[in-house]
């Protein structure tokens, strides 16, 4: 019983949790459509700048100073690997820089990003921005995290970003971000050629630091929006799977309840049927004792004369109470040995009367002169099938007695001369 009762509570909480998974994904396939218009209108955009920056000459050398990356996760799960594929990677990437003797800083943006790797790199940690998705994302949102990227002056800087692909399938991105060091150690010459069909009121080393400063700012905003694509994508694709495993599970716990509750029934129809089959055998056997026990009884009433021939072992005369076990056939050595269990089954029978008046050994009367032939007489219960004697009446006489079982009569055997009777050793 208690394992039904704990593999249907298992399917009831698997089923609650099937109608979250489906729900969820509904809401993710919803907030995806408008994703992909974000990232369709948004991009456009912040490209141009970010094309025009990757023209320029950039020393792919060791850096000098220490290396900052960027990590873009979310503040939510249940995405699949949108956020351990940029936490992965991020691992990686600082431990690659530390062997090869360099120093590596890490932004987070994103509480799940930053949660998973505050346990091993803690001390690595420059800035922490969580819960940036709790409202649309903007460009003013992406304007102060480059705010505070460019804050750090760092020497070398790399964003990780989600690029969403397809509904089903997306890809991890390490992009380049040109830091305001790199630019100013540029050849000038070298940023002529490399900008030349651009035009610039004033110059492009006078409006470098605000040129920097948009193009920071539209990294942030159009990786963010990519980023958040393929995470809606990717929880959609998760909770589809979770959907299809919560469906596999209730099944497999439908099959395993329904053995336990067949085996449970079968268990039940066998006791009963066991139980059932034993009943006739064991009602069988009581009637049989009964009726063995009246046939001792009979077969053991037969008169002494001292005192009318009370031989019934009930009344007060010691005389002729048995004292021992009469000898007779098998049947009857049986009955008596198992005296007590026939004290219990006496129980369920009639009590035998004894109507013997052994006052009248006290007053010097002799019984045996007023005894008459023994009247056999029925139970108290059969009072339709009572007989009365005329002389039952009178003082002094006995009555044998007999036992009724349930409608049958049973009389004691008469012997009488010339006649067979029953011989007690």
């Amino acid at each position: 019983m208690s394992n039904l009762k704990a593999v249907k509570t298992r399917m009831k909480s698997v089923t609650s949790i099937q109608k979250i998974t489906k729900a969820m994904k509904m809401v993710a396939a919803s907030k995806l459509r408008s994703d992909e218009d974000r990232v369709v209108q948004g991009m456009p955009f912040a490209q141009p700048v970010i094309d025009f920056f990757k023209r320029l000459p950039v020393d792919e050398g060791a850096p000098k100073g220490p290396t900052t990356l960027m990590g873009l996760t979310s503040d939510k799960g249940l995405c699949g690997g949108v956020n351990s594929s940029i936490t992965k990677r991020a691992r990686s990437m600082i431990m690659e820089i530390e062997a090869n003797g360099g120093t590596a800083k890490y932004i987070g943006v994103g509480g799940k990003g930053t949660a998973a790797l505050k346990r091993l790199f803690a001390d690595r940690f420059e800035v922490c921005m969580e819960d940036v998705q709790k409202h649309p994302w903007n460009f003013a949102q992406a304007s102060a995290i480059a705010e505070r990227v460019i804050r750090s002056d760092p020497d070398r800087l790399t964003i990780l970003s989600n690029h969403f692909k397809s509904v089903i399938s997306f890809d991890t991105w390490e992009n380049r971000v040109i830091t305001l060091k790199e630019c100013r150690e540029m050849d000038r010459g070298e940023w002529s050629k490399a900008v030349d069909q651009y035009s610039f009121e004033p110059s492009v080393f006078e409006v470098l630091n605000d040129l920097h400063d948009f193009y920071v700012a539209n990294c942030v905003f159009g990786y963010m929006l990519d980023s958040i694509a393929a995470e809606q994508s990717a929880r959609m694709s998760a909770m589809e799977n979770a959907s299809k495993n919560a469906a596999d599970m209730i099944d497999k716990l439908e099959l395993q309840f329904n053995k336990a509750r067949q085996s449970k029934i079968t268990t039940e129809l066998c006791e009963i049927i066991s139980g059932a089959s034993s009943l006739p055998l064991l009602m069988l056997t009581r009637h049989l004792t009964l009726v063995l026990a009246a046939i001792a009884l009979a077969l053991s009433l037969e008169g002494c004369g001292g005192c009318g021939g009370c031989c019934c072992g009930m009344c007060a005369c010691e005389d002729h109470r048995p004292t021992q076990p009469v000898k007779s056939s098998g049947l009857r050595d049986r009955v008596l040995r198992h005296e007590q269990k026939m004290q219990i089954l006496r129980r369920e029978v009639e009590a035998i009367d004894c109507d013997c008046d052994h006052d009248d050994e006290k007053t010097g009367k002799n019984p045996a002169a007023n005894a008459t032939t023994p009247e056999p007489r029925l139970s108290r219960q059969s009072s339709a099938l009572r007989e009365a004697s005329p002389s039952a009446k009178k003082k002094g006489q006995h009555k044998d007695h007999v036992r009724i079982f349930s409608s049958v009569r049973v009389e004691p055997p008469v012997t009488t001369a010339g006649s067979p009777g029953v011989t007690i050793d």
